[in-house]
Formats: structure tokens, C-alpha cells, sequence
């Protein structure tokens, strides 16, 4: 199940890049040949649930792999699974499991250890280690094979991961990334254009903390809203936290402290 195969050693870009990948650390991991006889039958079941499904045993022995199971949603039938060996450990499945709007391409994330040494390093929070890294499995939906992996700028978690259809009726794809000080990017993804970056939103560009960012947009698909916090909020309110309110059309960004 899945195309169980390590990435091309030393896989470098070819042509992906764009000028917003480039800026915020997103790059190219590796690529697969996805195609092939589709794994369920979408006839069948019209109405499907995509689920990610998080390291455990490996029921084919050997080192435990992570995947995506699809269900239907109306006889809550598992119809068809992939596991996926990428030739390291798996440590981490950060929640969700995002869907381009077309319903063609899905997309998990998970946590590598690069090296096999042991337990994470004394000292790192939110059990991150320094020599893991970060990756964003991209997978064809209709054959459950790989098509490429992303590579994050830093150990961290890619989740809240969103298809959705601008302003002007381009299919987008939101990943955020980072859940503690210092979060982010959030970054629109192009899945028709090879799922390259079409923008990418920074602390740079908000000018605030994303921290766990939430990313969602507006019905019009021309504003999208991600938390950000900043510490004179924290000491005078509790816990509060504040929305960022980005126009994808012009870039500017009103922030909404204290919500």
C-alpha cells in the first residue's frame, strides 16, 4: 500500500522555486511518479472522509510509517489506505490532513529523525528536536502514491492545512506552520501549478508573533485571518491573543488585538 520508497539521495529543486518559497524557507524535498490504477473506486463512493493516520505498528514489520486512510462517509467503510516509507524514522504526525478543493491532491505533515540518535535533546520544547526535520507529504488522491515532499525552514509542525478558491477562482491550498513563538510561515500552495508556493505570510510581513497560527479565509476567499500575539497583550490581558486580517489581493494586513 502507498509507494514505499526512500527519496532520491541528495534530491535537489528542479524548477519548483518560486520567489516566495525562496523567502520564507519552503523548498522542494523530493518527487515520485504518483500515477497509476486508482486505489478506490470514486463511483462507488462519492462521498469520502480523508483521515491522516499517525505512526504505529507497522502491520508489514519493520520500522512504523505513517498515512492517510479514506473512508465513506456514508457507510463509514475504510475503502482504501497507503502507508509511506520515506527511508527515515517517523516521529511525529502533527494533527490534520488537508485536500486540494479539487479533491486531486492531499496533504499531511510529519516530523523525521534525520540520525538515529536516541531520545530527543535535554532541553527542547515541545518534544522538537534540532535534528529532525520537517516534512509535508503531498499525495495524489486517487492513487494514494507519493508526489512530492516538502521541506520546512525548521523543525516544526505543518498542520491546519485548507483547500480553498480565491477572489478570482484559483484553487489555493493554506499549510500553516509552527505552533509556539516564533510560528509560521503560512503558505498558499498552488495545486495546479505543481503545488508551488503562490505567496507566502511571515512575521516579517504581519509584523507580529504567529505562534499556532489557525489560518482560515473569508467566503469571498479575498481575506484571510491568522492568530498572532505579541507580549504586552499577555501581560495585560491573560491568555489573549489577537487576529491578523491579511487582503490577498493588495497585501495589507489590520491586525485585532485582544480577542
Amino acid at each position: 500500500a502507498g509507494q514505499l520508497a526512500p527519496p532520491p539521495p541528495n534530491a535537489q529543486p528542479s524548477g519548483w522555486d518560486t520567489e516566495e518559497s525562496l523567502r520564507s524557507g519552503l523548498r522542494l524535498f523530493a518527487t515520485y511518479d504518483s500515477s497509476g490504477p486508482d486505489a478506490w473506486n470514486a463511483a462507488e463512493h462519492p462521498l469520502v472522509f480523508v483521515t491522516s493516520e499517525g505512526v504505529g505498528s507497522n502491520p508489514n514489520g519493520g520500522t512504523p510509517m505513517s498515512g492517510v486512510q479514506v473512508i465513506d462517509a456514508y457507510s463509514k467503510e475504510v475503502i482504501a489506505s497507503a502507508l509511506f516509507d520515506l527511508g527515515e524514522e517517523v516521529t511525529q504526525n502533527p494533527h490534520s490532513a488537508g485536500m486540494s478543493p479539487d479533491g486531486q491532491w492531499l496533504y499531511i505533515g510529519q516530523i523525521h529523525r534525520v540520525a538515529a540518535t536516541g531520545e530527543d535533546s535535554p532541553g527542547v520544547t515541545f518534544n522538537i528536536d534540532p535534528r529532525d526535520r520537517a516534512v509535508l507529504l503531498i499525495i495524489n488522491a486517487r492513487t494514494l502514491k507519493l508526489e512530492m515532499t516538502l521541506e520546512g525552514p525548521r523543525v516544526d509542525w505543518f498542520h491546519h492545512i485548507t483547500g480553498f478558491t480565491d477572489w478570482q477562482g484559483r484553487d489555493r491550498v493554506i499549510v500553516a506552520f509552527g505552533r509556539n513563538a516564533g510560528g509560521g510561515p503560512t503558505w498558499l500552495l498552488d495545486p495546479n501549478d505543481n503545488n508551488r508556493v503562490a505567496k507566502a505570510i511571515t512575521i516579517q510581513d504581519l509584523r507580529y508573533n504567529m505562534g499556532h497560527p489557525y489560518p482560515t479565509v473569508d467566503p469571498t476567499g479575498r481575506f484571510l485571518y491568522n492568530a498572532v500575539f505579541a507580549p504586552p497583550w499577555r501581560s495585560e490581558h491573560h491568555d489573549t491573543a489577537g487576529i491578523a486580517k491579511i487582503n490577498l489581493e493588495t497585501g495589507g494586513v489590520a491586525i485585532v488585538p485582544y480577542v
